[in-house]
């Protein structure tokens, strides 16, 4: 069983840059951010190193509530959202199978807030209508499977070329997949926005 850390802080390391010599990143200062804890903006590699050590398979990745700024005007707020929202995309792209993440949107204008999540829905639905999914599993001659993949396969395969999560639930797969062969299926992303993934059912030889 995966072993998940569902809270871990992450201080964006380009705030850190900015502000360590006084500087200033979207008007935060270096009074805060948990500057004092250095194990929060180092590299993803140092912080998967430290995850083996701890037997962690994958962290819950977030910044700490200094980033949310609902008492500021609500622009610089998405400014600062969006720009917190990337540094965790990013290493959420670049280690699947180690990061997934929570973003945070600007709760005091709920149609900004909105906005940013039908946004962000339309980018990931884009993503995966460029991804081609390649899923070996055993056949035989006959290119029958011995078994199936399933909506749940067809996630986690999403998570790992992507590392963006969806719900199997939200795989629009009438039926598993007992053949080899290719198919285009529909991934419901956030309601009403559909993407359309190709996936490839190959033999596992």
């Amino acid at each position: 069983m995966a072993v998940i850390d569902v809270h871990s802080h992450v201080t964006p390391p380009s705030f850190r840059e900015a502000v360590l010599d006084g500087g200033t990143w979207h008007t935060l200062t270096n009074e805060i951010g948990e500057l004092e804890i250095p194990e929060f903006s180092i590299s993803a590699k140092d912080r998967i190193a430290k995850m083996d050590v701890a037997g962690i398979d994958m962290h819950v990745l977030t910044v700490n509530n200094d980033f949310y700024r609902y008492e500021l005007d609500p622009g610089l707020t998405q400014e600062i959202a969006r720009a917190c929202n990337e540094e965790i995309g990013q290493m959420m792209a670049d280690h699947p199978d180690r990061f997934t993440g929570l973003a945070t949107v600007p709760m005091q204008d709920i149609e900004r807030a909105v906005a940013d999540a039908e946004t962000k829905a339309r980018e990931s639905a884009e993503l995966l209508n460029k991804t081609v999914l390649t899923i070996p599993h055993q056949a035989g001659e006959d290119g029958r499977l011995f078994g199936s993949v399933t909506s749940q396969d067809i996630a986690d395969a999403i998570k790992e070329a992507r590392g963006i999560t969806i719900d199997r639930r939200d795989i629009r797969l009438e039926e598993p997949i007992k053949t080899v062969g290719t198919r285009m299926v529909e991934v419901e992303v956030t309601p009403g926005v559909i993407a359309t993934v190709k996936t490839m059912v190959t033999e596992d030889k």
